[in-house]
């Protein structure tokens, strides 16, 4: 795991919540699907002369699934 002290070191940004999506695909019941959280935040820490200290931290509010369904989006928030 990379420290906070050592990822200090390192450029950072923070998501553009408006220009960026986090978005998934999977099957339940035999059928695909695809959704995504609609509450996200993060930072990307990145540096190419320093690919051991680059990482993202990324937090997702599973309550803020949309897949489309209700039904499901409830089921994926429990």
């Amino acid at each position: 795991p990379v420290s906070d002290v050592q990822t200090a070191a390192v450029p950072s940004w923070a998501i553009d919540r408006a220009g960026s999506r986090i978005a998934f695909t999977a099957r339940a019941q035999g059928q695909d699907f695809e959704g995504q959280f609609e509450d996200f935040s993060g930072t990307i820490y990145f540096d190419p002369a320093n690919l051991a200290q680059s990482r993202a931290d990324i937090r997702v509010t599973i309550a803020g699934v949309k897949t489309g369904s209700p039904e499901r989006d409830g089921y994926i928030a429990m």
